[in-house]
């Protein structure tokens, strides 16, 4: 699992701010939606799933390599 930047108590709110303006989705993940990911991974729901990266980064990953300045 890759995830991508999240809120945490010991974080700056000026370094917050910046990584947030990056995110397609204006904001950093909450800690709970990063676990949320790691436990449906170690869950048997994803038994199918091998050999995959699983991004929770909001879509940053994909914005940034579209180039466009879109989303998708």
């Amino acid at each position: 699992m890759t995830p991508g930047f999240a809120q945490c108590a010991t974080s700056a709110i000026r370094h917050e701010a910046s990584q947030a303006s990056l995110a397609p989705t204006g904001r950093l993940a909450h800690p709970a939606e990063i676990a949320k990911v790691a436990l449906f991974l170690a869950s048997d729901a994803s038994s199918f799933i091998r050999g995959a990266e699983t991004f929770a980064d909001g879509a940053r990953r994909r914005f940034e390599s579209t180039g466009s300045g879109r989303l998708f």
